[in-house]
């Protein structure tokens, strides 16, 4: 059951991207036509379909197996009270007994068997409630309004004034500087334009 419950777990989280993926491209269902994606999202849907389906036939497997192991208790339980209906017939009296014994047997381990599956089932579906209370405890993000300590003044920016001191950037991954050292000033209603070579930092400086 304990594996089967982690597998169930280990489902549901193979389960979401899928979900997200077939919303996703609905969603932007005249993006991907326009932009010719049609089968990068389709060989990204098999990777997650395939995915979930690998888990889903794991835990399906597990269930399976608990039901097998079942049968077998119940068997040799069947086969308990046959011999020790053989062994100590004199305890039995006449076959009418027997025979009403061994069929509340067998509908006691059906029962049984019904039980044990069901508490299963429920414990694993008991997974997704799991996620949402993990979900509900997680840290909040910061209000949409700012505190009253840290917030700028009525008529901020009272002027347009940019001014850079010796600012350097670098990309993520790499350690040679895209800009270093740079320095400059826009003044409040100015109009500049950057000009440069390829490479030289023009982007960099407007995504700045």
């Amino acid at each position: 059951m304990k594996s089967a419950r982690d597998i169930k777990r280990f489902e549901g989280i193979t389960r979401s991207p899928l979900y997200t993926h077939v919303s996703t491209t609905l969603n932007g269902l005249a993006s991907v036509r326009a932009y010719g994606a049609q089968e990068a999202f389709e060989r990204q849907y098999y990777v997650y379909q395939n995915d979930h389906n690998a888990t889903w036939f794991l835990f399906a497997c597990t269930s399976r197996a608990l039901g097998l192991i079942l049968d077998w208790v119940c068997v040799g339980y069947l086969v308990v009270i046959a011999v020790v209906m053989m062994v100590f017939p004199e305890q039995i009296g006449n076959g009418g007994s027997a025979g009403l014994a061994l069929t509340s047997a067998l509908m006691m381990t059906a029962e049984i068997q019904w039980g044990v599956k069901q508490s299963a089932e429920m414990e694993s579906q008991m997974t997704s409630v799991e996620r949402i209370i993990e979900y509900s405890k997680l840290p909040q993000e910061a209000p949409l309004d700012s505190d009253d300590r840290h917030r700028p003044p009525p008529d901020w920016p009272s002027k347009g004034q940019i001014e850079l001191r010796n600012m350097s950037l670098v990309y993520e991954g790499s350690t040679k500087p895209v800009l270093k050292n740079l320095c400059c000033s826009v003044k409040s209603g100015e109009k500049i334009g950057i000009v440069g070579r390829t490479g030289a930092g023009k982007s960099s400086i407007i995504s700045a």
